[in-house]
């Protein structure tokens, strides 16, 4: 138990240690820095009702099929 709780706590550090990187704050590319023109600022929020219900579905569709999956291994 103790060596599943330790692998569960590193692995839960690695993932927000790792998400660190990727959200720090570069500043917008200017032509001056050398950096070339800036890049375009794209919408994120369209439709995320839909990825989200896609999501949910999918758990659902996941969830199914390893019950139906554990009902046959038992009989």
């Amino acid at each position: 138990m103790k060596l599943l709780t330790k692998k569960i706590v590193l692995l839960i550090s690695f993932m927000l240690f790792g998400v660190n990187g990727y959200t720090q704050n570069q500043g917008p590319s200017t032509p001056d820095s050398g950096g070339g023109e800036p890049l375009p600022i794209l919408p994120i929020d369209k439709n995320l009702i839909l990825l989200a219900i896609a999501g949910t579905l999918f758990g659902l569709y996941t969830i199914h099929k390893h019950k139906t999956k554990q009902k046959k291994t038992l009989n």
